[in-house]
């Protein structure tokens, strides 16, 4: 896949979600614990306009729908989204555009299955934190490709990243252009040399179950940073940490697709692997949602030993 061509559009998704931020908008909630903001459906829709004109029969799975901007959005935030659209991309842009473009591709069913997140890690978007722009391929329902578009990630010159797969390789580059650097993994295999990362999202669940695998593992007093979204699967793929561990959770937390599979196929070509709790490789064959309350993250060097550490503390 060559997501080149694709780049001037994500660019400008990052930078609605930027404008939208800095006004502060109220976001709505779909569900309980899923949080969503007119920035999410702005994004969405530019991308998968660009999408359509790249990629005019491609087959999508998007996380929102046209049904809950008519439906969760003021008609005031409708117009604005709509404004900004149209600002951003140089172009008018109508609110019956923004509902058509939503849909884009949905309800096609190919053997290549693009999948797209516009803002992964709302709640970090929300409070100002991290959070990506995230588009996936899946073939035959595994992972082949992925870009995420980091506009937080820390960087010595401040311009985010941006993460993408090319063939059997994931690179790196700054989110507003520059030149590109293949990425890897850590090779550390010492466990107590292991540096973990956790998500922002339910602490009092994840966080002592994480601190009992790092204690098994070896690690001493450490500062562990927690993100939202697939930052963290960027984090690991860049070599700036080694593993996430994501407990068992209620079963209302369950994984959709579109919060891994750019991720996934950008780690594995790092030389990293997702798996489930027992160190299974995720399966993405269940529609819209991934089997599994819970996952590891990791460098494939330290991949056995977080699978083991957590069989181990599992329920004690």
């Amino acid at each position: 896949m060559d997501w080149k061509p694709l780049f001037p559009a994500v660019r400008l998704a990052v930078e609605l979600t930027r404008r939208v931020r800095a006004l502060a908008v109220n976001h709505s909630d779909k569900s309980a614990n899923d949080p969503v903001t007119i920035a999410d459906y702005g994004a969405q829709a530019l991308l998968l306009h660009a999408i359509s004109r790249l990629h005019p029969h491609a087959s999508v799975l998007s996380e929102e729908r046209s049904e809950q901007f008519l439906t969760l959005v003021s008609p005031e935030n409708r117009a604005l989204i709509a404004r900004l659209l149209g600002e951003v991309m140089g172009e008018n842009a109508t609110e019956a555009d923004v509902v058509r473009w939503l849909d884009f591709g949905a309800g096609r069913d190919d053997r290549e299955l693009w999948t797209v997140d516009p803002i992964d890690g709302t709640r970090g978007y929300v409070g100002g934190g991290r959070y990506c722009v995230a588009i996936g391929i899946m073939t035959d329902r595994v992972p082949t490709a992925g870009l995420l578009a980091c506009p937080v990630y820390p960087s010595a010159d401040g311009r985010g990243r941006m993460f993408y797969t090319i063939g059997d390789a994931s690179y790196s580059e700054p989110l507003d252009g520059g030149e590109a650097a293949r990425i890897s993994v850590r090779s550390v295999r010492e466990s107590a040399q292991f540096l973990p990362i956790e998500s922002t999202d339910l602490p009092e669940i994840d966080h002592p179950i994480l601190m009992r695998a790092c204690d098994y593992l070896g690690i001493g007093e450490i500062e562990i940073p927690g993100y939202e979204g697939q930052d963290k699967y960027a984090t690991i793929a860049n070599g700036d940490a080694d593993f996430y561990l994501r407990p068992e959770r209620p079963q209302d937390r369950l994984h959709y697709i579109w919060d891994h599979v750019p991720g996934t196929a950008i780690l594995t070509r790092a030389g990293g692997i997702a798996s489930d709790l027992t160190g299974k490789p995720l399966d993405f064959t269940h529609g819209d949602r991934l089997p599994t309350l819970g996952l590891i993250v990791s460098s494939r060097a330290a991949h056995e030993r977080i699978v083991a550490a957590y069989q181990a503390i599992k329920g004690g």
